[in-house]
């Protein structure tokens, strides 16, 4: 997840730096998109290939400023869907190639993983609205893109004022069901006030003549 922010302005180095050469962003954008292709596309008896393209964005994260403690952790938030995505693949193959599979959609997954990590160091997300807007897609669903870029980060920020709240209240980390049950508590938490924050903002935006489209200034 991002740093936590209010503004454009908080986010980190790689996510509001301004765009003034638009070819650039698209340079990034299409290599992030070939590499996922290929990985994507390479027959899983080219593992080797894969394996290169892992260790090429692995360099590429290193110099884009990702450290490798950043990576480490967001590998083991991601493991288990890539090992669930793999036994699933490799349960529908035939037993000879079973663990070729597993070990082939692992490395894709962990690839795509990297790549997105990558894409989201060196693109900012005003470059990558704007590119959006380039590719000529409804006004509407740019607008709606930039929304969604803003608020997942607010959302995310009241998850944790709710989850320290919580812990307040309960002295300290709990365990077990009561765990399970403060965490739904804090999901229906969140949708409610989601919701109302949605409904304030839209009348906000309403009543200062937003006609649905995004309006950038430098």
């Amino acid at each position: 997840m991002v740093q936590l922010c209010r503004t454009w302005r908080d986010w980190p180095r790689g996510i509001v730096t301004m765009g003034r050469r638009p070819g650039l962003s698209a340079l990034k954008l299409v290599g992030a998109l070939s590499a996922l292709a290929v990985v994507g596309s390479l027959p899983a008896e080219n593992w080797p290939a894969l394996v290169a393209v892992l260790a090429v964005t692995w360099g590429a994260l290193a110099v884009a400023g990702i450290s490798g403690r950043t990576l480490r952790r967001r590998g083991r938030q991601f493991a288990p869907l890539a090992i669930g995505l793999a036994a699933a693949t490799g349960i529908s193959q035939p037993h000879a190639a079973a663990g070729l599979w597993l070990a082939v959609t692992c490395l894709r997954c962990f690839t795509a993983m990297a790549v997105g990590l990558w894409l989201v160091q060196v693109l900012s997300a005003r470059e990558f609205l704007r590119l959006l807007s380039w590719c000529r897609l409804p006004p509407v669903f740019v607008t709606m893109v930039s929304f969604l870029l803003r608020y997942v980060v607010l959302a995310w920020e009241e998850h944790e004022r709710l989850r320290l709240a919580q812990l307040a209240r309960a002295g300290g980390p709990q365990s077990g069901w009561a765990n399970w049950r403060a965490a739904i508590e804090r999901v229906g938490l969140l949708l409610i006030r989601a919701l109302d924050r949605a409904e304030r903002t839209h009348r906000a935006l309403c009543a200062r003549g937003w006609d649905g489209t995004a309006t950038w200034t430098e």
